[in-house]
């Protein structure tokens, strides 16, 4: 089985200051972003990488992105919403940008900040996220194991959520979280692409982070 991991596509406009857009700011794709959904249908046309299962977090811009993608590929079937793709809720930093927040909850939220984008530690002082770290692994994990259930080996399903949950798919990885996090290979960019092969229970990654308009690997081979 292989999971095509993609990451909304923007929800900012060029020159906008970008804020924490989690479960409680349902904004849609901006035109830029709709277009990051159209570059990876054409790239994704160009491989052997071919979904036959799209599952999405419920929020509408994951739904459009992914029902962008659909609609390019030519895909016939309805696109699952699973509620565990949902995005991290950021409590009182939701709808800030970070000097915002820095600002309003001082240095605390400044070591919080940097512990989040360094070592994807939530913060404990300043804010409490929903549902909590060890709910979305446990969500990622179960999601993953549901869909080995029903999946084949060469089968692809396609995920669509944001850049804080998909990154909990790399703790399925023998190196975890904190080792890719730690090599600076975590986060995913709007509208990016990643891709999983899970054979028994192995996780290899094919390739992370591959932004849109850019060509994708190919991954005929297993």
């Amino acid at each position: 089985m292989r999971l095509l991991l993609v990451r909304h596509g923007n929800t900012f406009e060029a020159g906008q200051t970008p804020v924490r857009v989690g479960a409680n700011e349902d904004m849609p794709l901006t035109a830029a972003g709709e277009g990051q959904a159209h570059a990876l249908a054409d790239a994704l046309k160009k491989t052997s990488i071919r979904p036959g299962l799209f599952v999405c977090g419920p929020l509408k811009r994951t739904q459009r992105h992914t029902e962008i993608l659909m609609t390019d590929l030519g895909a016939s079937e309805t696109a699952e919403v699973d509620p565990r793709l949902t995005e991290i809720d950021y409590g009182p930093w939701g709808g800030l940008s970070d000097p915002e927040i820095i600002d309003r909850f001082g240095p605390a939220a400044a070591r919080e900040l940097d512990a989040w984008e360094k070592e994807s530690r939530w913060p404990t002082e300043t804010a409490q996220w929903l549902p909590g770290a060890d709910t979305v692994r446990r969500d990622i994990k179960n999601l993953t194991a549901d869909l080995s259930a029903r999946l084949g080996a060469d089968d692809t399903a396609l995920i669509c959520s944001s850049n804080g949950i998909l990154r909990y798919f790399l703790d399925l990885t023998s190196e975890g979280l904190a080792g890719h996090q730690a090599a600076g290979n975590a986060k995913m960019a709007t509208g990016a692409a990643s891709l999983l092969d899970i054979t028994n229970g192995h996780v290899r990654i094919r390739f992370w982070n591959v932004k849109a308009g850019t060509a994708l690997p190919d991954a005929q081979e297993r």
